[in-house]
């Protein structure tokens, strides 16, 4: 059995903010966070990405803090008022202040976690650090992954 290697797949190409990779499309190359896997089928292959959902099951681990700054980003990041920031990344997790669109904060790192992508960052208005779901943030969060 053949398996397409990735050089196989067409060419990125971008549309306004979306980036459409072998026609699948998402809002940053960084966002994609998948596993590419190719599978053969006979003599056809054929490339498979997985892309974690809102449906997606997660364990986060809470609390979970304290990541170095590889980002550094700072600025009025937040999109949305009243966003939670939490010891870990996941709804679950204890929510220890509320972001607001006039705050100052440092993005740290972004990791997977429940419902899509989280950043952790502080927030130097309520002396605050924890993790914000990338939904809720300018740039769709941190563009650094967590080590």
């Amino acid at each position: 059995m053949a398996h397409a290697a990735a050089s196989m797949l067409p060419a990125p190409t971008v549309a306004g903010n979306q980036l459409i990779i072998g026609g699948i499309m998402g809002s940053a190359l960084r966002r994609l966070r998948a596993a590419v896997t190719t599978v053969g089928l006979g003599v056809a292959a054929t490339a498979v990405v997985v892309i974690p959902t809102a449906g997606t099951a997660f364990a986060a681990s809470c609390p979970d803090n304290n990541h170095p700054n590889l980002d550094g980003r700072a600025g009025n990041l937040f999109i949305a008022s009243n966003a939670r920031i939490r010891t870990g990344p996941s709804t679950n997790c204890t929510s220890v202040g509320q972001g607001q669109l006039n705050h100052w904060v440092t993005y740290y790192c972004w990791k997977n976690g429940d419902g899509g992508t989280w950043t952790y960052l502080y927030d130097w208005t309520i002396n605050v650090s924890g993790w914000v779901s990338d939904s809720l943030l300018s740039q769709s969060g941190s563009q650094s992954s967590c080590v």
